[in-house]
């Protein structure tokens, strides 16, 4: 029984320690998320070539925070919800690459945008020079 008892704690000893690692790198993730979002923004903010294609950034930008903060209050609860949050996890890392397509979408216009507007300077400008 002694030997049971002791292996026990073992255990429990073992199992408290991944949990606590568990607890950690949890911690670290919502930490690389909240960057991950700052970032998020900070793309959001640059890529402003429509008011309305960078709105619709923003919202999903927000989207994604709110999603961050979500995880957080998960990563914070009791180590059975450490699955839950990583699914959360892969969730968030889908919106980021649709927020990543969307900007990438935002900086394709904005070139054909400015190609655009030099072909019609570059037109107006032979038309005034005949």
């Amino acid at each position: 029984m002694t030997e049971q008892a002791q292996l026990s704690f073992t255990i429990a000893g073992e199992t408290q320690d991944v949990v606590s690692q568990q607890k950690d790198r949890s911690a670290q993730i919502a930490t690389a998320l909240n960057e991950m979002a700052y970032s998020i923004q900070e793309v959001v903010k640059l890529s402003g070539s429509s008011a309305s294609s960078a709105n619709e950034a923003k919202v999903s930008a927000e989207g994604a925070l709110s999603l961050i903060e979500q995880m957080v209050v998960a990563i914070e609860r009791p180590s059975s919800t450490v699955e839950n949050a990583m699914q959360d996890i892969k969730t968030l890392a889908q919106s980021s690459q649709d927020i990543g397509a969307v900007v990438a979408v935002f900086g394709n216009i904005s070139e054909q945008t400015n190609l655009l507007a030099l072909n019609a300077a570059f037109i107006w400008n032979q038309r005034i020079t005949r």
